[in-house]
């Protein structure tokens, strides 16, 4: 899977001793939780939220394991968008100890969401691929850059 080297975003956690299995390694479903959380914490710094919801639904997720993780330290967890379509888009997380190991790397596909009428809605003017994203926190929005010098402010 391939995902950029710099983040656009990065959540830094612990996993809990109780998230192992019988194994000794991290459950595989606590990365998908994981994920979750980098994208929830992402979202409330994007001001994306709607009554503390998210306006999209995970359509898909595919996981790599890497190396086998651990309960009980300390992780990061980065999140990429990398495309945007009209009424989705993908984003690429990948899970890293405190040492910089990496354990697993995902790709999910997420879509916006009517939650009154449950149909997908287009949120996005363009599709494209977005190659870089910041936050402007004193406007409170997003602002990506695609290829062929495309600039987009949500």
């Amino acid at each position: 899977m391939e995902l950029p080297a710099t983040p656009h975003f990065v959540l830094e956690t612990t996993t809990r001793w109780s998230d192992e299995d019988n194994q000794g390694v991290l459950n595989n479903a606590v990365y998908l939780t994981l994920f979750e959380e980098a994208r929830l914490a992402f979202c409330r710094m994007a001001g994306v939220l709607e009554d503390n919801r998210f306006p999209f639904l995970l359509a898909e997720t595919t996981v790599q394991f890497k190396r086998p993780g651990r309960g009980g330290v300390n992780v990061r967890v980065e999140l990429n968008t990398l495309e945007i379509g009209k009424s989705s888009f993908h984003q690429g997380y990948r899970v890293r100890s405190e040492d910089g190991e990496v354990w697993a790397e995902a790709r999910a596909a997420l879509v916006c969401y009517d939650a009154e009428t449950g149909q997908s809605v287009f949120k996005f003017q363009t599709g494209y691929r977005a190659t870089c994203m910041c936050f402007d926190e004193g406007r409170r929005r997003l602002i990506t850059g695609g290829h062929g010098d495309q600039l987009q402010m949500w």
